[in-house]
């Protein structure tokens, strides 16, 4: 049996499907997991196990990516967004555009239980779409 979401959490995927629930499946190619930057340099002595592994744990993993014809939309799933979601979702987008490129506008989407303190106008500020879902309970 596969993982539903690879890489969330439970928590996660409580509040990720509860934003499916709520506001449907994202229309697009979605992807889950996705792997960006170049992670740590591999040392050539290494076995390949251990260099497969190292590479796959130290890129960074954006939880879900959607692909459409006329935009990427990035998504971090939190419980309480705060200015570390902040720093994710800005290096996510500059790494997908360094790594993949894209001749789309990428969206960054945040989907959280619940904003923190002063984090509202923050996200504003660099664009960042929150969906606030209240508390998951699972």
């Amino acid at each position: 049996m596969g993982v539903k979401y690879p890489h969330m959490l439970p928590a996660e995927v409580r509040r990720w499907d509860a934003f499916i629930e709520e506001h449907g499946l994202p229309v697009g190619v979605v992807s889950y997991d996705v792997h960006l930057g170049d992670g740590v340099e591999i040392d050539p002595s290494w076995p390949a196990w251990m260099a497969s592994m190292v590479r796959t744990l130290s890129t960074h993993r954006v939880d879900v990516v959607v692909e459409r014809p006329d935009e990427v939309v990035i998504v971090e799933v939190k419980g309480i967004a705060g200015m570390g979601a902040v720093g994710q979702l800005l290096g996510y987008e500059a790494l997908w555009l360094r790594d993949r490129g894209t001749d789309r506008p990428v969206r960054l989407l945040l989907v959280c239980e619940r904003v923190e303190a002063d984090m509202s106008s923050v996200f504003s500020y660099y664009g960042i779409e929150v969906v606030e879902l209240g508390v998951v309970v699972g």
